[in-house]
C-alpha cells in the first residue's frame, strides 16, 4: 500500500509544481500519511471498500494539512488492503439495473435531504417558541391600581 501511494503521491509532485512544495514538508512522512489513510478508513466503517481516488485525496489532504500532526498506526489487523481482501468478482449491471440504483439512490438522496429540513424547521421553531416565551417572561405586565 505505502509504495502504491508513494509512487501516485511523487507522480502528482511531478506534474503539480504546486503540490510538489507541499509534498516536500520536512514535518511530513510517508508512513504517517498511509497511518492517517488507515484511520479515515476505521472511521468510514468495517467491512467496506474505498475507491483509489478517495485514498490519494486523503493522501494528498494529509500533505495539504498542517494541522495533521502526530497520526498514531492503526493495528494492521484492524485494516486489510485490497491486496489481503479476499477477491470480488467483478459484476456488470445491466442498463436497467443502473438506471433502478440510480433512482433508488436518487429516492434515498432526497429522504435523506427532506429528513434534514424537516428537523431544522422543527429546530428553528422550537427555538422562535422558546425565544417568544422567554420574552413574555421577561416582560412584566404593569397594571396600576385605581384604589
Amino acid at each position: 500500500m505505502k509504495a502504491t501511494i508513494k509512487e501516485y503521491l511523487d507522480q502528482r509532485a511531478a506534474e503539480d509544481p504546486q503540490f510538489a512544495v507541499t509534498y516536500a514538508k520536512p514535518n511530513k512522512n510517508i508512513d504517517e500519511c498511509c497511518n492517517y489513510i488507515m484511520q479515515q478508513a476505521k472511521k468510514v466503517g468495517n467491512a467496506v471498500m474505498i475507491k483509489n481516488e478517495v485514498v490519494y485525496g486523503w493522501a494528498v489532504h494529509y500533505y495539504d494539512e498542517d494541522d495533521i500532526k502526530n497520526v498514531k498506526p492503526v493495528p494492521s489487523s484492524s485494516v486489510r488492503t485490497s491486496k489481503s481482501a479476499k477477491s470480488v468478482p467483478n459484476v456488470e449491471l445491466t442498463p436497467e439495473e443502473k438506471e433502478a440504483a440510480r433512482i433508488q439512490a436518487i429516492e434515498e438522496l432526497k429522504q435523506q435531504e427532506k429528513a434534514k429540513l424537516e428537523a431544522a424547521a422543527k429546530k428553528a421553531e422550537e427555538a422562535r417558541k422558546k425565544k417568544l416565551q422567554e420574552k413574555r417572561e421577561k416582560e412584566e405586565v404593569y397594571q396600576p391600581s385605581l384604589f
